[in-house]
């Protein structure tokens, strides 16, 4: 979604604030999944 909402000439924009927490979520849960460290 953040791609898209990047690379489109406007018509997507609205997709910026939704890809943003998507990508958040998912590095944060890449990094616990990676490390071990689920606490966090």
């Amino acid at each position: 979604m953040l791609i898209v909402a990047f690379l489109s000439r406007g018509g997507a924009s609205g997709l910026a604030v939704p890809g943003s927490i998507v990508t958040t979520v998912s590095a944060i849960l890449f990094l616990q999944n990676v490390t071990g460290r689920f606490e966090t």
